[in-house]
C-alpha cells in the first residue's frame, strides 16, 4: 500500500511515468487522469503518456523504445522533467508535472 500511488501524501523523490492506451479496457484513461492530476498537484514529477487507438496490452509494443529511452534517461542523469517527445505513435498524448 505504501507504493500505491493513489496513497501518496508527498511527492516521492522518484520521478513517475505513466503509460496507457487510449482504449484501454481494464483501467478507463479519466481515471489515469484523476490519479495524474492528485500526484501533480502534491507536487510529483511526473509523465503522462496516452497512445491513442491501443489497448492495455497493446500500449506495450508502440510504447516500449519510447519507455527504455525514458528510463535511460534517468540512469544519464537527464534532467527532471525530461524534455523526451515519445516518437512510438505519432499522436501520443503528454501529460507533464511540472510543465
Amino acid at each position: 500500500m505504501a507504493n500505491d500511488p493513489q496513497n501518496f501524501a508527498k511527492a516521492s523523490a522518484a520521478p513517475l511515468l505513466m503509460i496507457q492506451g487510449g482504449n484501454d479496457e481494464q483501467i478507463p484513461v479519466a481515471s489515469t487522469q484523476i490519479l495524474a492530476t492528485r500526484l501533480c498537484n502534491i507536487g510529483q514529477n511526473l509523465v503522462r503518456w496516452i497512445y491513442p487507438g491501443q489497448s492495455h496490452a497493446g500500449v506495450i509494443g508502440p510504447s516500449a523504445n519510447d519507455m527504455i529511452q525514458w528510463i535511460a534517461n534517468r540512469f544519464a542523469g537527464v534532467a527532471n522533467p525530461d524534455p523526451y517527445v515519445p516518437t512510438g505513435q505519432n499522436d501520443i498524448q503528454t501529460t507533464s508535472c511540472p510543465s
